[in-house]
């Protein structure tokens, strides 16, 4: 890694990919440009990496990992035993970085699993601090990797390779179904949390406004509260909505007629504990908390027979 002093700003070079727990010379000279979101000058650049990178990152995930059954127990008869999936690619995106990639990593991490993570091209600067607080922790070699580059030259080889046993994705909904697309051809598991809106349900009683995640408010009068539940959950993305009312039993009465992920109720502040996803096109899977946890488990159900006196 290089820092060379700017008038403005300060640019930083990163040469390296982290791999099998040491910062490995990036097989390609070419780089990408990371901008500061504030004046778009050029902050960092970071190398772009190869399918042969991709290659390394996910042989040493499956080399350091170790077979271990973690939690067992009875469901009458059989012995079932949960066990956690081997290796985990996961790709995040660049809104919200520093939260969405421990989101991710943490779980299999937990578990004992290994990860290959490949952040946004676009904010990839905070993802190599992090790997530069992994290594200096002393996390074992293999378990922990990290590949930056384009989602075409990275994403999709380690998204496809046998090796993976699952795929953790954060983006948009066409790049989600890419990603299933090629994940199938190995039949791997594949976790897309691909956001969107909801509807924001203003009832008559309400005092109450929401600020949206974008340029355009869209206001649409309903007859009736089931007028109001057939437009709100007419969509094809239900990832968050919410509802605003002085009446907490008819907020609470419509937000679990809500066909959608979340549902905030007068502004209910976020809850890292609760299950975090979507339904329908906004994804398949859950984060955050136990929920999160157990989408890294897999299930062993072992027959006994029965022992005759």
């Amino acid at each position: 890694m290089t820092t060379s002093h700017a008038t403005k700003t300060i640019t930083t070079a990163y040469s390296t990919q982290y791999i099998n727990g040491q910062w490995v010379k990036a097989s390609s000279l070419d780089a990408l440009s990371v901008h500061d979101s504030s004046t778009d000058e050029i902050m960092a650049t970071v190398p772009a990496g190869t399918a042969i990178e991709a290659e390394s990152a996910v042989s040493a995930a499956r080399a350091a990992f170790e077979w271990e059954k973690k939690i067992a127990g009875r469901m009458g008869s059989p012995l079932v035993v949960r066990e956690p999936i081997s290796v985990v690619v996961c790709i995040t995106p660049w809104n919200f970085p520093l939260s969405q990639i421990p989101l991710k990593i943490a779980p299999p991490k937990v578990a004992g699993r290994t990860v290959v993570l490949k952040p946004s091209e676009i904010a990839p600067v905070n993802a190599m601090i992090l790997a530069e607080i992994i290594h200096d922790a002393g996390l074992p070699p293999g378990v922990f990797k990290l590949v930056n580059g384009l989602g075409p030259v990275v994403g999709e080889p380690i998204a496809t390779h046998p090796e993976v046993d699952r795929v953790s994705f954060t983006g948009s909904t066409r790049a989600g179904r890419r990603v299933s697309e090629l994940a199938s051809q190995s039949v791997k598991c594949v976790a897309l949390e691909l956001g969107s809106k909801s509807a924001s349900v203003l009832l008559n009683s309400a005092k109450a406004q929401e600020e949206i995640f974008g340029p355009v408010l869209v206001v649409i009068p309903y007859n009736d509260e089931e007028d109001e539940v057939q437009i709100a959950n007419s969509t094809m993305d239900d990832f968050g909505g919410a509802v605003w009312a002085t009446s907490y039993d008819e907020a609470l009465r419509l937000a679990r007629r809500a066909r959608t992920g979340k549902v905030d109720i007068n502004g209910g502040p976020f809850d890292a504990n609760a299950p975090f996803g979507g339904y329908k096109q906004s994804g398949n899977s859950l984060e955050n908390g136990i929920y999160g946890f157990e989408e890294f488990l897999e299930f062993t159900s072992i027959q006994l027979k029965p022992v005759t006196v």
